[in-house]
């Protein structure tokens, strides 16, 4: 994976640039396994395949992508091609069963971080290892989503 890095270190500085004021939601960048979400192709020439960990919700999955988006118009312009490169998926697969057992869950995040199967799959014992917890938010990822794409969307309404 050898862009994995720069994936994870771009989405972050863009959730920084973003979301200055939300440290808690900043730390769902931090974690490789949160947003290291693609495999790559043996073949250089054939773009990587997006891979939805089991576990992880649409919304945050959604999220992850508005990150990219961001990212990209934030970019310089000389380095917009590489950045749009090296986000680019040639195609979007959820993860298998048989590499679901290989598959590391992130702990400590948001419960609607979590996709709802999974939570319903896994035990109250797992849910306490993984410090999963219902509880109120003070910025939910429903709202980062709409505050991604207020930012990101066009902005043709501002000057009429």
């Amino acid at each position: 994976m050898k862009y994995r890095q720069q994936v994870i270190d771009s989405r972050f500085r863009t959730a920084l640039a973003v979301f200055p004021d939300q440290p808690n939601f900043l730390a769902l960048f931090r974690d490789p396994d949160t947003v290291s979400d693609y495999e790559d192709s043996e073949d250089i020439t054939i773009l990587p395949t997006r891979i939805v960990p089991s576990w992880r919700s649409k919304v945050f999955t959604s999220i992850v992508r508005a990150i990219d988006v961001a990212t990209i118009q934030l970019a310089q312009s000389e380095k917009k091609t590489a950045i749009m490169r090296w986000l680019s998926r040639i195609d979007e697969r959820n993860l298998r069963e048989n590499e679901e057992s290989y598959e590391r869950i992130p702990s400590g995040l948001p419960f609607d971080a979590y996709d709802r199967d999974f939570i319903e799959k896994t035990s109250t014992l797992e849910h306490r290892q993984l410090r999963i917890v219902k509880k109120n938010q003070d910025f939910t990822l429903d709202e980062a989503l709409e505050h991604l794409k207020l930012v990101t969307g066009s902005s043709f309404g501002l000057y009429m």
